[in-house]
């Protein structure tokens, strides 16, 4: 995902990490590492709703994957849950070692 982000909109942090510890509501806090979390001014969107909504606003192609949202959340989750379980294997196949600059959009 940073690699793709052009207009820096999104920086990551562990959901057990200093900066989750002071913008997450409490009751997210330390939940599940293996899950996304999108904080944004009017709403907090969790698992599959975070990674749609930021896929729609990295334009593009990504943009055509927001019609995953016809797909009902009590399915999407699970699969968004299975992936992330797998997502270290995934990310070694698929991705990209981190720019010095990608590399501090990561939060404590």
């Amino acid at each position: 995902m940073v690699e793709h982000d052009k207009n820096v909109k999104y920086d990551l942090a562990p959901l057990n990490g200093e900066t989750a510890s002071q913008r997450l509501p409490l009751a997210l806090r330390g939940g599940d590492p293996g899950s996304l979390v999108l904080l944004e001014p009017n709403r907090t969107l969790l698992r599959s709703e975070a990674i749609l909504a930021i896929l729609t606003s990295l334009g593009g192609l990504w943009r055509a994957l927001s019609l995953l949202r016809l797909i009902p959340k009590f399915i999407r989750d699970p699969l968004y849950n299975l992936i992330a379980q797998n997502r270290r294997r995934l990310s070694t196949t698929l991705c990209k070692p981190l720019s010095p600059e990608q590399r501090l959009r990561f939060l404590p």
